[in-house]
């Protein structure tokens, strides 16, 4: 349902009794109106029943898993905090509606529709707590604390529990691919190293199975192995999977195309480093994801992917076949890389 001003709200259709104090009066109507909650169904199926699963049931699992799995952020993070963003993070879609994670289309507008709710259900409520709710609110959007990032990596593994466990779910949408799930859930990386590795099992796991098509190869694990060979020292290159660089849309980095960046520095100091180094910009992300995710292939199919912030500037989150860096400064984030393909 898109954002209106004008549209009534339920709260309005539940008078409060007279003499009721107004910071009270706006509480209970928020709590009313968020009720619609109940009423916003996903895409995703649920596991005990045969329907979909609706935005309230979404918002108490990622609200259990913040409780069970807190323990394997790789920053440490306050429970409460990402407690109140999983409870608070889907509200907005009783004006702005669910968005499919696949729907290229819908996801063109999503920000502005999700701002414009975010404007008129926040403020029902007293000024202070208005402020509280949408500066949580801001802050999971932007991703940009430990808190905000565990509770979006919370948000996009639930889903694929359900689909795993429905033998597909969504992910047997028209179009759909492993590499399209791949990149989907790749922010779960950004929270937790173990859950990601987790999740691209069962991202594999499906693909295996023919539960969600795959785009040609096997994808990597997040250490860059997909079995013993992959991995190993003795592993030849064509023992390795295709990478999933070379099975997605990219675009190449070069004199021709630069961030204008600091990354640009590093990748210059990469290439030095490994003449032949294949340097690759992903494009399969949908519009609300960031372009910002660069991969490094060496002739003998060894891959490392640099995640970066708007316009190649740091922070740098390194991924390579040993370990996961993140680093704030271009000079260690080219010496890292460098090690990488020195070793």
């Amino acid at each position: 349902m898109p954002s209106d001003d004008q549209t009534p709200t339920l709260a309005a259709s539940v008078p409060q009794p007279d003499g009721t104090p107004e910071r009270l009066r706006r509480q209970i109507e928020f709590i009313i109106e968020v009720d619609q909650l109940k009423n916003v169904f996903r895409q995703s199926p649920l596991l005990a029943a045969d329907r979909r699963e609706n935005d309230a049931e979404h918002s108490w699992h990622l609200a259990l898993m913040t409780l069970l799995l807190a323990e394997y952020a790789d920053e440490p993070v306050d429970r409460s905090k990402v407690l109140a963003m999983v409870i608070l993070h889907d509200l907005v879609e009783i004006y702005a509606g669910d968005t499919f994670l696949y729907d290229t289309a819908a996801s063109a507008d999503q920000e502005e529709r999700e701002r414009a709710a975010a404007d008129k259900l926040f403020a029902i409520l007293p000024d202070d707590q208005r402020d509280h709710f949408r500066s949580l609110w801001d802050e999971f959007e932007e991703r940009v604390s430990p808190e905000a990032r565990f509770a979006k990596a919370m948000d996009r593994l639930q889903p694929l529990l359900l689909n795993y466990g429905n033998r597909g779910g969504t992910w047997r949408a028209p179009g759909v691919t492993d590499a399209d799930v791949l990149a989907r859930k790749s922010v779960i990386g950004d929270a937790s190293a173990d859950l990601w590795d987790y999740a691209r099992t069962l991202i594999r796991t499906g693909a295996d199975n023919g539960w969600v098509p795959r785009a040609e190869a096997e994808p990597q694990s997040s250490t860059g192995a997909t079995g013993p060979a992959a991995g190993s020292a003795t592993g030849s290159a064509t023992d390795r999977p295709e990478p999933l660089s070379e099975r997605v849309g990219t675009e190449p980095w070069g004199p021709e195309r630069l961030t204008g960046g600091p990354l640009d520095e590093v990748l210059a100091a990469a290439r030095a480093a490994a003449p032949d180094l294949r340097i690759v910009r992903m494009t399969v992300r949908l519009p609300a994801d960031d372009d910002n995710v660069w991969w490094l292939v060496t002739p003998d199919r060894r891959e490392a992917q640099v995640d970066t912030g708007p316009d190649g500037a740091p922070p740098f989150l390194i991924e390579t076949d040993t370990a996961r860096h993140d680093v704030d400064d271009a000079e260690r984030a080219a010496r890292i890389l460098v090690d990488w393909l020195l070793a």
